[in-house]
């Protein structure tokens, strides 16, 4: 089993970092995150929740998408824990994925300077996630992992990892 976080092997390409966010970062960011770092472990993967009065963070992962992430994966989600996005993070990040319009209006809202970083990863209502997560994973969540990975791949730069 990998504990969450543990992966950062050395690469020969520019370190990038993506950033997910959905709006409370139990759910959409953490699956997209963690079905991207699967793939992709040469990046650095971060994500956050939108910050909004009242809203709670330091929450665990939702129970089915631990158990998607875990069975998919082997990757052991029980450290992990919610955390809404901060200025640092917007600044760190080459590019910000959310997981719907609403989410790009109060992202763009709360921090306008991560409107020109922002991109759809993929588009599903919350309500949907709560049904079938497991559906949603194999139909929206990786169809777009493949689509974005070589994506991602054309903007890195060849240069000397920072990574170690």
């Amino acid at each position: 089993m990998i504990a969450y976080g543990s992966i950062r092997p050395k690469c020969d390409y520019k370190a990038m970092t993506i950033l997910f966010v959905c709006s409370q970062n139990k759910l959409r960011s953490v699956v997209g995150s963690e079905s991207l770092r699967a793939r992709r472990p040469d990046l650095t993967i971060e994500s956050g929740g939108i910050p909004k009065e009242g809203r709670k963070f330091g929450c665990k992962a939702n129970k089915r998408v631990r158990e998607i992430i875990q069975s998919r994966y082997g990757v052991d989600l029980s450290v992990y824990r919610s955390k809404a996005l901060t200025k640092e993070m917007i600044e760190r990040a080459d590019r910000i994925f959310v997981f719907s319009k609403h989410n790009r209006e109060k992202l763009v809202e709360h921090f306008p300077s991560a409107e020109v970083k922002i991109e759809l990863f993929c588009k599903r209502s919350v309500s949907d996630w709560n049904v079938n997560p497991a559906a949603i994973f194999e139909q929206d969540i990786l169809p777009a992992v493949r689509h974005w990975d070589p994506l991602l791949k054309r903007e890195q730069k060849k240069a000397p990892s920072t990574i170690t």
